[in-house]
């Protein structure tokens, strides 16, 4: 697929002032995308330092898994979470923030970390 016909989900992920006060030095954003309601792996992740705000592009080439990733016209979940110490595995009192995307019909969402894992 040439770069246009690639399926992306674009975000623009940022922190509310309370929430951003839990962020420590060197912490990680991990931006995932996955299937509404589908456990597993998610379809695309993206690793990044917790520097916000910042814009995150995922693209098939950002699964986690050969051949399971998401399609234009998916509906998708895509999510943000921050961790003090860089694991990936959802942890209480995690910063989190979320939202729904179409992929090939919206250009660019904001998900704001506004939130904490139960």
């Amino acid at each position: 697929a040439t770069a246009s016909q690639t399926p992306r989900v674009i975000v623009a992920v940022s922190v509310t002032p309370s929430i951003a006060s839990r962020i420590e030095p060197g912490a990680t954003l991990f931006v995932f995308v996955r299937a509404p309601g589908r456990p597993g792996p998610p379809l695309a992740v993206k690793r990044l330092p917790a520097q916000f705000p910042v814009s995150v592009e995922l693209t098939p080439a950002d699964s986690m898994v050969p051949g399971v990733s998401f399609a234009p016209n998916d509906t998708v979940e895509v999510s943000a979470k921050v961790s003090n110490d860089g694991s990936a595995t959802p942890r209480s009192g995690d910063p989190v923030g979320s939202t729904r995307f179409i992929v090939g019909r919206d250009f660019k969402k904001a998900v704001v970390i506004d939130g904490l894992t139960p």
